[in-house]
């Protein structure tokens, strides 16, 4: 539809822009094709899910070029080189002790892919469908280890995020609701001893900007399935998939290592295997 189209063009647009200022420049597009709904969606359709990523892709493919869209590369996430790099990031997130084994138990959106925080049968807040209750074995990304430095970052802009607008809600969503404990921070002012003992009841913590934020939540995300089997297997534990996102994001990395381009090497630490 028209929406897949108009963000390629746009990519398109910037990439032709910067080519011709003489930048650096890799343009890469492609097609996210593992998970549950891609999976649900070839049974319906009578298919494999590799025969309908297939037909999919290659409708975006012949789609690009009839639109003279000028990518450098199309990385599709069931290519093996694809495979190869997300299976290695696992492995160095592992490694640096970044992923532990856990249980959960949550509302589950099939259409977005992912847990949301709704009672049980309630819909999805983000697309309206009702979600399903889950209960299954995950690997979780230590993501609240990081909640202060990510702030930090954010907050001195050696971590850039625009448009302004985003950059505030990926703060709010870092620093957590403060909202709750304000009067009584107010009330407790020009006390340390009661600022101090409010901040523990609260949980809150400053950044180094010296912003208030809520210890604790940014909360650990997971990043496996075991409830159904269309994904990339997760390295030491084959009858884990690696989580959608995880596996589709790294595609920047995973494509720019493969390419035959003057870009690999930004990445030579992960073409080593």
């Amino acid at each position: 539809h028209i929406g897949h189209a108009y963000s390629t063009i746009a990519a398109d647009v910037i990439a032709r822009r910067h080519r011709l200022l003489g930048d650096d420049t890799f343009f890469l597009t492609g097609t996210d094709e593992h998970g549950q709904k891609v999976q649900r969606a070839s049974l319906a359709a009578g298919v494999s899910p590799q025969e309908y990523a297939d037909q999919v892709s290659a409708s975006f493919r012949n789609l690009w070029k009839r639109m003279g869209i000028t990518n450098d590369d199309y990385i599709r996430t069931t290519d093996e080189r694809h495979k190869r790099g997300v299976q290695k990031l696992w492995r160095v997130l592992e490694e640096r002790g970044a992923i532990y084994l856990s249980s959960y138990t949550g509302q589950y959106c099939v259409s977005d892919e992912a847990f949301v925080d709704v009672p049980v049968g309630a819909p999805c807040p983000t697309c309206g469908r009702i979600t399903e209750t889950i209960t299954e074995e995950n690997y979780f990304f230590k993501l609240s280890a990081y909640q202060e430095r990510l702030i930090n970052l954010i907050e001195s802009g050696e971590l850039h995020i625009q448009p302004e607008t985003t950059k505030n809600e990926v703060l709010s969503f870092a620093r957590g609701n403060i909202a709750t404990g304000l009067n009584e921070l107010v009330s407790a002012r020009g006390n340390p001893e009661a600022m101090k003992a409010a901040d523990d009841k609260l949980q809150i913590a400053h950044s180094a900007a010296g912003n208030p934020y809520v210890k604790g939540a940014l909360k650990d995300l997971s990043i496996s399935r075991t409830t159904f089997d269309w994904g990339i297997r997760v390295p030491t534990n084959p009858k884990h998939v690696i989580y959608v996102w995880l596996d589709a994001l790294a595609n920047y990395s995973t494509a720019i290592v493969s390419s035959r381009s003057r870009h690999t090497r930004y990445w030579r630490d992960w073409s080593s295997d």
